[in-house]
Order: C-alpha cells, then structure tokens, then sequence
C-alpha cells in the first residue's frame, strides 16, 4: 500500500513511524509541499487540511483524481469541502479524522475505508454524546459510559500517568464535538445535556 501524508505534525509523523512497525510492506512517503510525490500509484492521501498549503494540494489533487482515497485530519469540525458534507459524499472518496488521533482508529480506518461511510458526516449532529460515544469507548477501553447517570467512569486500575493522559484526550474530543461537560474528579466526566 502507497500512502502519501501531506501534514508537518510530529503526532501525526510519529503515528505512521509506529504503523511502519505493524505494516512493513506500507510505502509511506512524506510530501515535500508540492505535488512531486503525488501519483496513479498512491492509494491513500492523508493531509491535515486545516493548514491552507495543504488545503491547496488536496485541491490540486482532486484535480486530477477526483476519486483518490483521502483521509483528512484536523482539530476543529470545519469541513474539508467548502460547499458542505453532503457535497463531499457524493463527489470524493473521502473519510475524516479529528485530532487527536491514535495508532488504532488511524490503522483502522485504512484498513476498513470502504465499509463506513464518513463518521463526521453533518456537523449539525456534533453536540450529540450518542454519535461519538462508540468511539470513545472503543478507543479508551478503561472508560464506560453510565447512562443514568450521564457519566464516563474509569473502570481500570491502569497507572495514574495513564489514566490522566485518557481523560485529557476525551476532554479534547468532547470539546471539538462542542459538547458540554463537568470533571466530577480526577478520573470521571459528566456529560451536561441541554434541554
């Protein structure tokens, strides 16, 4: 598999160093800020569109493959096509990722592309716990979601330097989906919904 990243992030650098490990038969190329890496051959398209340079290579990309299979990244719900989700669907071959991204989900999401529709899909669902809930609980295997009581609880006896480190990543998901929410102590988030 080729797969071409158009982004600087070191996370996201360092991410695909450590799929290199799992997938040693990957081609895994860095672009240089142009289209020079870019061909027929390559099979995935990752880029952090929230940075305009790469904005404008994903644009010159779909240019001459309007159906490459692209992946696009970024920390706030903005979408990467500027005449909307449903626009995006019908055009492109694309799926969406929101910062931070882990090892798993970025693997997966590779692995799995043509199965799922685009996750991220009609932002004026976003503030609903239900659409991400899922993935969190996929993703963070230490958490459980009570419904009753709203709350995501730690149910692990994973070390302390672990545990911090989920729930501040689950606070940063909470808040780039603009859901409400309280820390009810060093492990547990309450899901405030509004009436």
């Amino acid at each position: 598999m080729n797969i071409l990243i158009i982004d600087t992030d070191n996370v996201i650098l360092n991410t695909f160093n450590l799929i290199k490990k799992i997938e040693p038969n990957w081609n895994i190329q860095i672009s240089d800020g142009t289209l020079n890496t870019y061909n027929n051959n390559i099979d995935f398209v990752i880029v952090d569109f929230s940075i305009q340079s790469n904005q404008n290579l994903l644009n010159e990309i779909i240019k001459i493959n309007q159906k490459q299979k692209t992946i696009t990244i970024s920390g706030s719900l903005s979408c990467s096509e500027i005449k909307g989700c449903q626009f995006c669907i019908l055009q492109y071959n694309r799926r969406r990722l929101l910062k931070p991204i882990n090892l798993e989900s970025l693997h997966e999401l590779i692995n799995h592309f043509g199965e799922d529709n685009c996750g991220y899909a009609n932002t004026n669902s976003f503030h609903d716990i239900e659409l991400i809930l899922p993935n969190i609980l996929k993703r963070f295997l230490s958490y459980s979601y009570n419904q009753n009581s709203k709350t995501l609880h730690h149910t692990s006896n994973s070390s302390s330097i672990h545990t911090t480190k989920d729930m501040v990543d689950i606070i940063e998901i909470l808040k780039t989906h603009n859901l409400k929410y309280n820390i009810i102590n060093d492990t547990d988030i309450e899901i405030i919904y509004d009436c």
